[in-house]
């Protein structure tokens, strides 16, 4: 995990670093509505066979944005964002590519860590406070400035896996569709 955060943090300082002078790099602020499962996987390690059991809920994020273009199609954009889901506040770092595919709508897909915040939660309750999805969404621009965006966000890894005997290991997703409005500076 320290690996993960030490690549996203060298990876922000080279974006900032090569794009300092660059009048093209913008920031911006995006809010709104998460639609999250907590998918609860209760297989057994050699059949295979697998129960799930999922928890739904509808809340709100937030966070700020920094948009770093490659080229005429193709930029980065590091977030770093605040989510309400499950009962549990999580910090997360998406690091999205953008990919114009017209005059105003973008192809967004990339990795996200989340990491939960609140201790109490965290300790009890997951194994591991982090954890990391993939991202894939469109970003339609309504305005220079203003966007709506629609990305859903798939677990990759679990934030809570232990083993009830050897043919038994339970292992907890969490996975997003969410909608929100951007602003850029």
């Amino acid at each position: 995990m320290k690996k993960t955060i030490i690549l996203f943090g060298l990876l922000f300082s080279v974006i900032g670093y090569s794009q300092e002078d660059n009048p093209k790099t913008t920031f911006g602020f995006k809010a709104g509505v998460n639609f999250s499962n907590l998918h609860y996987d209760f297989g057994a390690a050699e059949t295979k066979n697998q129960d799930i059991f999922v928890i739904s809920s509808t809340n709100a994020f937030g966070g700020f944005y920094a948009n770093f273009p490659l080229n005429e199609k193709l930029s980065i954009q590091p977030e770093l964002l605040a989510s309400y889901s499950e009962d549990f506040i999580f910090a997360e770092i998406p690091l999205h590519l953008n990919y114009k595919l017209g005059k105003k709508l973008d192809l967004v897909f990339g990795p996200k860590m989340s990491y939960i915040v609140d201790e109490e939660h965290g300790n009890t309750f997951f194994s591991t406070r982090s954890a990391v999805s993939f991202d894939v969404g469109l970003k339609y621009w309504l305005t220079s400035k203003l966007s709506l965006e629609a990305i859903y966000s798939l677990g990759i890894t679990s934030q809570k896996e232990h083993s009830i005997s050897d043919l038994q290991r339970n292992k907890y997703y969490r996975n997003e569709f969410r909608v929100s409005l951007g602003y850029r500076f």
